[in-house]
């Protein structure tokens, strides 16, 4: 049951940024159904992205402005909006969890995350 609980957390963790993005942006579909299909659209199309040779990493961010806009019924601008917006609620959820629990050091490569 402890399980259960803890992968629907998970769930409404990681579909919140997406939610709240999409509603920021005026997305037409903005249920959790529909941002839960955008993200493992927008997560396979950033996969897809990752493996060109070169600047992978920006074409696995236009990729997933794709999947976002398709999915949730906004423009391309929109689905590119959708993707930062959730990047950078997701970093500020990381850093929120590292100063709570007193993680000091949640994000090595920017150096330790001061409280």
């Amino acid at each position: 049951m402890l399980k259960l609980l803890l992968l629907v957390l998970a769930l409404v963790l990681s579909l919140l940024p997406v939610k709240l993005a999409a509603m920021i942006v005026g997305a037409k579909r903005t249920g959790l159904a529909w941002c839960f299909l955008a993200t493992v659209v927008a997560g396979v199309l950033h996969t897809v992205g990752l493996s060109f040779p070169g600047p992978g990493y920006l074409f696995s961010v236009l990729l997933a402005g794709v999947g976002y806009s398709a999915i949730l019924k906004t423009s391309y601008a929109g689905g590119l909006v959708i993707t930062v917006l959730q990047f950078l609620i997701v970093f500020g959820m990381i850093v929120a969890f590292g100063a709570v629990f007193g993680v000091m050091n949640i994000l090595p490569a920017l150096g330790p995350v001061v409280v």
